[in-house]
C-alpha cells in the first residue's frame, strides 16, 4: 500500500510538472513568426498595377516565411480606405500595407488615420520614373518645344486625379522649368490619358512606360522626357530631366511598410524574405518585362531614405496647390 501511494504520488506529480511545459511549448508554437497568413493591404482592386507588384513579390516569401500570404484590395480615398484598416489592426506584422505616392498624398493633405512618423518603410519593389508624353503627330518634337511654349503660355497637361501623384508631377515641372501655371486636366486612367493625348485634346500627359508601351512602339505618341537621374534601358534615346537641363526625380514607386510598434525582429523577417523574393529570378523578369532596372528593389534603409525626400515635395506641392493639411 505505501508502494502504490509512493508510485500515485509520483505520477501525479509528472502530470503537474507536464501541465505547465505543454502550455510554454504552445505558448512559444503561438509566439514564433509566422505563424499564421499574412495580409498585405492594397490601395486598389484586383488587376492594377499595385497589385500585380504585391502578388508578384509575395511569390517567393511564402516559402522563406513558410506561411500563406494573402493580398487584400482595399480600394478608396487615395490609401485612406487601406489605412483606416491597416491601422484597427494589431501591429504585430501580420498586417503589412502596400506603400505608394497616393499614401504619402494623403497624409500629407490630412485625410489619413495615421501620422508620416507612424510608417515603418519595409522594402520598395518598383521605381518606375514618371514620364511626359506628347502625341506623335503633335507640334512639340520634343521636351525642349514642351518647356519654351510653356513659358510663352499655360500648356494642357493631363494626369490622374487632382492632387494625386499626377498632378504633382505637372506642378512640379513647371515650378522646376519656370513656366507658367499650367491647364491640368485629370482623367480617369492611363488608358483615358493615351486616347486623348493622340486626339489633341491634351498637349502633354504624364504617363508611365508601361501605361503607354504600345502606343509609343508604333509612333503615337513619343516620351519627351524621363523624370529621372538615369535613361531608361527601354527608352534610350529619351532624355532624362537632368539631359535636359532641370533636375527633378518623380517615380511611381511601389513597395510594403508596416506601422510604428510592430516588433523589430517581425520587421526584420519579413525585409528578408520580400527582399529574397524579389531577388528570384521570377520577380526579375516581372521587372525586366516592365521596363523596370533591378535597382527598382530597395531596402528598408533606401526605401525610407526616398519615401522621407518624397513626403518632404509632396507637401511642398500641395501646399502651392493649397491642398495640404
Amino acid at each position: 500500500m505505501k508502494r502504490r501511494s509512493i508510485l500515485r504520488g509520483a505520477a501525479l506529480g509528472l502530470l503537474v510538472l507536464a501541465g505547465p511545459m505543454a502550455g510554454g511549448a504552445e505558448v512559444m508554437a503561438q509566439d514564433s513568426f509566422p505563424s499564421k497568413t499574412i495580409e498585405i493591404v492594397n490601395l486598389s482592386g484586383a488587376g492594377g498595377g499595385s497589385d500585380i507588384f504585391l502578388r508578384m513579390a509575395a511569390l517567393r516569401a511564402r516559402k522563406s516565411l513558410k506561411t500563406d500570404i494573402q493580398v487584400l484590395p482595399k480600394p478608396g480615398g487615395l490609401g485612406v480606405n487601406a489605412m483606416n484598416y491597416v491601422n484597427g489592426k494589431p501591429r504585430d506584422g501580420y498586417t503589412v500595407m502596400s506603400l505608394l505616392p497616393g499614401h504619402l498624398i494623403s497624409i500629407a493633405n490630412g485625410k489619413a488615420p495615421i501620422g508620416f512618423d507612424e510608417l515603418v518603410p519595409l522594402v520598395r519593389g518598383t521605381d518606375d520614373p514618371q514620364l511626359l508624353m506628347v502625341a506623335g503627330n503633335g507640334s512639340f518634337t520634343g521636351i525642349t518645344d514642351v518647356i519654351a511654349e510653356a513659358k510663352r503660355r499655360p500648356i494642357k497637361i493631363g494626369g490622374t486625379h487632382v492632387g494625386g501623384i499626377d498632378h504633382i508631377t505637372a506642378v512640379s515641372f513647371i515650378k522646376k522649368v519656370g513656366a507658367q501655371n499650367p491647364i491640368y486636366i485629370p482623367f480617369k486612367s492611363g488608358s483615358e490619358l493615351v486616347t486623348n493625348l493622340i486626339g489633341g485634346n491634351i498637349e502633354v500627359a504624364v504617363l508611365n512606360f508601361g501605361e503607354a508601351e504600345s502606343q509609343i512602339e508604333s509612333g503615337e505618341i513619343q516620351a519627351a522626357v524621363v523624370l529621372a537621374k538615369d535613361r531608361m534601358s527601354v527608352l534610350p534615346d529619351t532624355p532624362t530631366s537632368h539631359d535636359a537641363g532641370f533636375d527633378l526625380n518623380i517615380s511611381l514607386v511601389r513597395g510594403m511598410a508596416v506601422l510604428k510598434g510592430t516588433p523589430e525582429d517581425r520587421i526584420a523577417a519579413l525585409e528578408t524574405a520580400f527582399l529574397k523574393s524579389m531577388n528570384h529570378s521570377v520577380y526579375q523578369n516581372y521587372l525586366s518585362g516592365s521596363g523596370l532596372a533591378p535597382s527598382s528593389i530597395a531596402d528598408r534603409q533606401a526605401w525610407s531614405a526616398q519615401i522621407s525626400d518624397m513626403y518632404v515635395s509632396i507637401q511642398d506641392t500641395l501646399k502651392e496647390l493649397g491642398m495640404a493639411q
